[in-house]
């Protein structure tokens, strides 16, 4: 009797703490889902192998209806839409959605061509093509499915995978992508930008030829020195694309001795350039320096990122920072764009970024 006692007790206290679990999760509100998920999503994180890490993060992203927000993925810069810094999440394209009748919305700003295809319950790594994928720019969500997207818009043209690892039909998923860069798996024209690995020249007049521009060793300097500038966000990355606030893009390297001021214009130095084809940059160090002042238009910020990793975020000090880490992170050709430093609101930064130039079949690249 006191056995029969015992399991019924215990049974009775599992089913009150599952109703109160449930009671919990039913009153949160869509901040405190998404720091859950969040945590969640770590965990996901945390499983994949050390190159999936660097390679393939995992996002979470809302229900449109279910949240009442317009909650959305930019895979441009690797971040949610509604991001906690303002000077990114003002400005980054909402590249997917999650909305009604539990159907993605690819780059649903309109006048555009991007386009999504379910591949179906298929093993990730496996999809490493990018055949022709149709017209549509939406897609259902179905749990451990595979999806294939050709992002045009504006400002970037690319090409993802995105797997759904976990999901709440109707409230959320979390999902896991990667960029596809190599350029037999890239085909076709978009807009003028071939996809061939090639980009625009930038600001600094340099012919747009990733062979002639290529990495020389495997040291990264980015610095950036700007004004208020209306609050806007100022970048610049290791192959030397700035963001349309930048004013100029020097030669040389800035001299950061005058005390930054708000009237000063956008400039912007960069030594790295591409990494040469059939070679990946491992990142080893991290070292950066500068002030996060802010003014009238806002709070001051700094901003660095490695191949979609947030590597350090300075927001509003009197008082100049500093920092270095340690990292394994591989930047494969085709990446570039995602190694930037990002200044707003009469701010500035100084960044040293090292590494090594290896084979891609290195076991360090791994």
């Amino acid at each position: 009797m006191r056995t029969i006692f015992f399991i019924c007790r215990t049974l009775f206290l599992v089913m009150i703490l599952i109703s109160t679990i449930s009671w919990a999760q039913a009153q949160e509100t869509p901040q405190q889902l998404l720091a859950r998920l969040t945590y969640r999503a770590a965990s996901y994180q945390a499983t994949l192998s050390k190159q999936e890490k660097h390679s393939c993060p995992v996002g979470v992203l809302l229900c449109r209806d279910f949240a009442n927000t317009a909650d959305a993925y930019c895979f441009y810069y690797g971040v949610r839409y509604d991001e906690p810094h303002p000077k990114i999440g003002g400005r980054v394209n909402r590249d997917l959605e999650y909305g009604r009748g539990d159907t993605f919305t690819l780059n649903f700003n309109g006048g555009n061509d991007s386009v999504i295809r379910d591949m179906g319950a298929v093993n990730f790594n496996d999809v490493k093509a990018t055949p022709a994928i149709g017209n549509a720019g939406e897609a259902k969500a179905a749990n451990k499915h595979v999806y294939l997207m050709a992002i045009h818009c504006s400002d970037y043209d690319m090409w993802a995978k995105m797997q759904i690892l976990e999901m709440q039909a109707g409230q959320w998923i979390i999902f896991r992508w990667e960029r596809l860069n190599d350029t037999a798996q890239i085909t076709g024209t978009r807009s003028g930008l071939r996809w061939d690995g090639r980009y625009y020249a930038d600001n600094r007049g340099h012919p747009d030829d990733r062979a002639t521009r290529a990495m020389k060793t495997g040291i990264v300097k980015l610095q950036l020195r700007a004004g208020a500038g209306g609050g806007n966000p100022n970048q610049i990355s290791m192959a030397g694309d700035s963001s349309i606030y930048v004013d100029k893009v020097q030669w040389t390297p800035i001299a950061m001795t005058k005390t930054i001021d708000s009237n000063d214009e956008s400039t912007a130095y960069y030594s790295g350039g591409f990494v040469p084809k059939g070679k990946v940059w491992l990142v080893n160090k991290v070292t950066y320096n500068g002030l996060a002042k802010g003014d009238s238009n806002g709070r001051g910020e700094f901003i660095l990122r490695i191949a979609g990793w947030l590597i350090a975020h300075e927001s509003q000090s009197p008082y100049p920072f500093n920092g270095t880490s340690w990292v394994h992170i591989v930047v494969h050709p085709g990446q570039e764009r995602y190694v930037y430093a990002e200044v707003a609101n009469s701010s500035e930064c100084n960044v040293t970024i090292e590494g090594q130039l290896l084979a891609e079949s290195d076991p360090k690249a791994k």
